[in-house]
């Protein structure tokens, strides 16, 4: 994984040309789905699954989940795990109402209509970025693309989803914004050199220059988000 150091950093004043969003505890309240899949897996094999533990996977890969599992189960096949996991989320997905945090349906659409290039960069596998888009309906085609955990060779907090999303939007790094919520995914997002607004719900995150964080996506629009990257380039050259 490419160290944060290595990554070019934005240029002052340099301009704002795509967005990318994070999908689960970020747009959707599916991180409960998460957690209980997650328990019913370790419970299953023998198990306790605590809140910490849920805590801990937030943002993931799915690895780390299946090695915590394994660990209070005191073992365990890992795909197998991981495979369970999914394969419950999704049972989950189509029987409990996925719903948009506060703010972040609004903010998905204004960015279509002012034409601000946007896609949804997640570290869920595929069948589950399938399954939150279809739950969403239209509401979530706007999106120029989707990356999941499976479009490339590492996910996050290695940098690759967010370097593939500005290679897709045509962009350098540095002139994109990342709306992340966990420490795995501003990790990734700042080491692909990107811009990050953080709005964690769970976890402690490490102040950086290139990042400001906020308590939530309501009140959030393009234009405070122009007027903050300014800031924030503005802050990593002095």
């Amino acid at each position: 994984m490419s160290r944060i150091e290595d990554q070019p950093t934005p240029t002052k004043g340099s301009v704002l040309a795509a967005v990318a969003f994070d999908m689960d505890g970020l747009l959707v309240d599916t991180e409960p789905l998460w957690w209980r899949a997650e328990a019913e897996v370790a419970a299953a094999m023998g198990g306790h699954w605590t809140e910490a533990d849920s805590i801990e996977c937030v943002g993931g890969p799915m690895e780390k989940v299946a090695n915590i599992i394994m660990a209070r189960a005191g073992g365990g096949d890992r795909d197998t795990i991981i495979s369970d996991v999914i394969e419950r989320v999704i049972a989950l997905l189509a029987t409990e109402p996925v719903k948009w945090l506060p703010g972040a349906r609004e903010l998905v659409a204004e960015c279509a209509a002012m034409n601000l290039p946007h896609a949804l960069v997640s570290a869920s596998p595929r069948p589950i970025v399938n399954g939150v888009l279809n739950a969403l309906g239209h509401a979530a085609r706007t999106f120029a693309f989707t990356i999941s955990a499976d479009d490339v060779p590492q996910t996050k907090p290695a940098p690759d989803p967010y370097l593939e999303a500005a290679r897709q939007f045509g962009c350098a790094p540095s002139a994109m914004l990342v709306f992340e919520d966990s420490p795995t995914g501003t990790q990734a997002a700042l080491a692909s050199g990107a811009m990050v607004i953080a709005v964690p719900h769970v976890g402690g995150l490490v102040p950086h220059p290139r990042m400001h964080v906020t308590t939530s996506l309501s009140g959030v629009n393009v234009q405070w988000m122009r007027r903050t990257t300014q800031m924030l380039t503005v802050d990593t050259q002095e």
